[in-house]
């Protein structure tokens, strides 16, 4: 009977500890399949919460199955912030129909890889096809990143576009492939193996391509971020009476996109700005504050800058035919009959006091 109890009580543990394994992984994920020791475990999970990549099924996420075309692109599409609705109200899937002999378009991955072939980012075959079912090499999915970082003017640069040295397989990377293999390892998206191998033709795993993914999103946010300016020096010289318009406010954004990266910069304040703008008098200066909002594919972040404004004075003119060389005020924006008319006034005043 002791014994049978000891049993019992040794199922319970194990039981208990199992479960509470289990529970520790799905805090953090649903899949059965993702240890929470594995090399990959924040990789995936990284993947997972930032909407990139979802699994196989619910409690699945086939971390040792091969990436295919299709689930590649429509990787690049959750990057690019773009839903299958969206795509499929672009006519994206018939356009694929139509192009590639081996998609229909009622195919879950028809809208994907119609835009990615529409912005050269996925190609097609000589023989017509796009193959979207097979496994996608490690080579072939640098180069589609690439691509893609050329789709969403991401336009990062490597400091050298001819590295020493690269992996120690550095002969089995195609020369078609070789440039975006080296810009990836730049960024720290790609790593080789042990031993410092690349596998360039090998296909890459689901577990490989969720760490490429995240690092790619982390580095992407990371460049954006740096690359707005801390302090800029933003200013405005007015003249007296001139309205400062929306286009030349806004036309200072300009300087704050130096490198392309943001397809918008915009000033979110730019009615209250404006306001103020009009209400410093002429001859006075002004701060005034700028909320400027940075837009890219799937980001958008703001600062706010200060705005030195600075408004001229009202102008004096001196007329030396005037005795004592009296000076008369005027706004740049007066009418050149009202400037002789205020001249021929002062002439005459002083003709008159001097009984002439």
């Amino acid at each position: 009977m002791k014994r049978l109890i000891s049993m019992l009580l040794a199922a319970m543990m194990i039981i208990s500890m199992v479960a509470t394994t289990a529970m520790a992984v799905s805090s953090e994920l649903p899949f059965e399949d993702v240890a929470i020791d594995a090399w990959y475990y924040q990789h995936v999970k990284d993947a997972y919460t930032m909407d990139l990549m979802h699994g196989q099924s619910s409690v699945k996420f086939a971390p040792e199955v091969s990436m295919k075309r299709s689930e590649l692109v429509k990787i690049l599409a959750n990057i690019a912030g773009l839903t299958d609705e969206e795509l499929q109200s672009k006519n994206y899937a018939a356009e694929a129909a139509k192009k590639f002999t081996d998609v229909k378009e009622d195919d879950w991955f028809a809208s994907f890889v119609g835009w990615a072939n529409s912005q050269d980012i996925l190609r097609g075959y000589e023989t017509g096809d796009v193959r979207p079912n097979n496994s996608a090499s490690r080579q072939e999915i640098a180069v589609m990143f690439g691509r893609f970082m050329k789709a969403i003017s991401f336009n990062w640069k490597a400091e050298s576009e001819t590295p020493d040295s690269l992996f120690t397989d550095n002969d089995e990377v195609a020369d078609w492939a070789y440039y975006e293999v080296y810009l990836l390892k730049a960024m720290n998206v790609i790593s080789g193996y042990e031993g410092g191998s690349f596998r360039p033709t090998k296909p890459m795993l689901r577990s490989e391509i969720a760490k490429v993914a995240a690092e790619f999103v982390k580095f992407r946010n990371n460049e954006l971020d740096e690359s707005i300016p801390e302090t800029p020096e933003l200013s405005i010289t007015a003249e007296a009476d001139a309205v400062v318009t929306a286009e030349e406010l806004n036309a200072l954004t300009g300087a704050l996109n130096t490198n392309k990266y943001f397809t918008s910069v915009s000033i979110a304040n730019s009615d209250d700005a404006l306001a103020k703008i009009a209400a410093v008098e002429p001859g006075n200066s002004a701060e005034i504050d700028l909320k400027v909002v940075f837009e890219s594919v799937k980001y958008s972040s703001d600062r706010t800058y200060k705005l030195n404004l600075t408004r001229k004075p009202v102008a004096e003119v001196p007329n030396p035919e005037v005795p004592g060389g009296l000076t008369f005020s005027y706004t740049a924006e007066a009418d050149e009959n009202v400037i002789l008319d205020k001249i021929s006034a002062i002439v005459n005043a002083e003709a008159n006091a001097d009984g002439k």
